[in-house]
């Protein structure tokens, strides 16, 4: 898909928080949210077309596609 593509989902799997929740509206294709338990341990989220997730804001999180995209 190209190097900009690439570019920002290897941006988006680097763990990282944000001080507002984060809403996401998933429009096509799947992928996985990790996101950082209390006990530092992950939990891995599947997301697909027409999923909607909310991220409360302070918690660390990574996204990242599947084998389909």
């Amino acid at each position: 898909m190209g190097d900009v593509y690439e570019e920002k989902v290897r941006m988006f799997f680097n763990e990282h928080l944000h001080e507002d929740e984060e809403i996401r509206y998933i429009l096509d294709g799947t992928g996985f949210f990790d996101v950082r338990s209390k006990t530092d341990g992950w939990v891995r989220i599947r997301v697909e077309k027409d999923d909607l997730i909310i991220l409360p804001a302070g918690i660390f999180h990574r996204f990242t596609t599947d084998t389909q995209n």
